[in-house]
């Protein structure tokens, strides 16, 4: 069974959902070519811009690559934390565990 989320929660995802289609269509890109990019369906980045579909960080970070904007550009302001998603994704050490994430999950998966 599928937990509700929360108002806040939704909220967030909703404002990350709309940075990106924002980012996405200043690119520009299409839906299509940011699934290609993502490996997933258009379906898939259609449900992350609405909202409905909650992202991994390393996500985030794929999703900022194929874009070229800055990850934290993609995170709400209202979010308390932000300083430290920041200093995460700005450190060498997490671009590269979020890369080694990213192959090693390539890798699994067979890709």
């Amino acid at each position: 069974m599928r937990k509700a989320q929360t108002a806040a929660t939704r909220r967030f995802y909703v404002s990350v959902g709309k940075k990106i289609a924002e980012a996405r269509s200043k690119f520009p890109k299409t839906q299509q070519a940011l699934a290609v990019d993502l490996k997933v369906n258009r379906v898939t980045v259609v449900n992350i811009e609405r909202g409905r579909q909650q992202l991994l960080l390393h996500t985030i970070l794929l999703i900022a690559r194929s874009l070229n904007v800055k990850p934290e550009s993609l995170i709400p302001e209202f979010v308390s934390d932000q300083v430290a998603v920041k200093d995460f994704v700005a450190n060498p050490g997490g671009a590269a565990w979020i890369e080694n994430s990213s192959n090693t999950k390539e890798k699994t998966h067979g890709s």
